[in-house]
């Protein structure tokens, strides 16, 4: 039988509280709300809006001192660069609804709308949207839960001019890279995931002479359940063109 000395005992000791705070600290990694909301230029079409979350990309090294396996269990555990999307509804006043049930004023998280630009047709119901935030947000005291307004433009120029031919060519290109990563999950909405895998299976992808990248879409479809995913999931490393 062998026996520790003090400065040994206290080695092993030291090890095993910064492998609990190692532990601990993944434990509280933070997961961002974020709705992705498309409103409809026309009456006739889907308003759609889409809920989930995001779990933030753990980027701390690996401590030395950590036990492998519960590093590796707590890591797997933590979803990196994950998108869980819930549910979406349609109406206006469901879309209000469900702003408020999600983003929660006892909710401490970072909370992000992200919406898509207004136009003359839809420009009305934007700004309703718009005031009901502002509305929302006073009886929110905890300043990273306040719900913070994105507006999403795919018509605007792409940031990676010499990669992609147009911005939403560069999202529709970021959001397969999303789904070949297997990094968006959805949570009980078979007919929502249906709908989107539809929209986008009608998208095909190409490369120009010039070397860029373009999204080849028909005129005719509608894109809507497609473009409210991807203003869900817009982030670093998929398209910076947003306002």
């Amino acid at each position: 039988m062998k026996f520790l000395d003090i400065q040994e005992l206290e080695k092993l000791e030291n090890e095993v509280r910064e492998s609990q705070e190692a532990v601990k600290e993944l434990e509280s990694q933070k997961v961002s709300r974020i709705m992705g909301c498309y409103v409809s230029e026309k009456p006739s079409g889907n308003n759609v809006i889409l809920m989930g979350l995001k779990f933030e990309e753990l980027e701390e090294k690996e401590p030395e001192l950590v036990d492998r396996q519960v590093y590796v269990r707590k890591r797997k555990k933590m979803r990196d660069e994950k998108y869980r999307v819930f549910r979406y509804e349609g109406d206006i006043e469901k879309i209000k609804e469900k702003i408020r049930e999600f983003f929660k004023s006892n909710s401490k998280t970072q909370n992000t709308l992200r919406i898509n630009k207004s136009s003359i047709s839809n420009e009305k119901l934007i700004e309703e949207i718009k005031e009901f935030v502002k509305h929302e947000n006073n009886n929110i005291d905890f300043p990273p839960a306040k719900i913070r307004i994105r507006t999403c433009n795919l018509d605007t120029k792409t940031s990676s001019k010499s990669e992609y031919a147009d911005t939403r060519s560069e999202a529709y290109y970021g959001l397969r890279e999303l789904f070949k990563k297997e990094q968006i999950e959805f949570v009980n909405v078979p007919e929502l995931k249906t709908k989107i895998l539809n929209q986008f299976s009608t998208i095909s992808f190409e490369n120009l002479p010039d070397g860029k990248k373009r999204a080849v879409i028909s005129e005719d479809l509608s894109y809507e359940f497609v473009d409210a995913l991807v203003y869900l999931v817009w982030r670093w490393g998929l398209v910076f063109a947003f306002v």
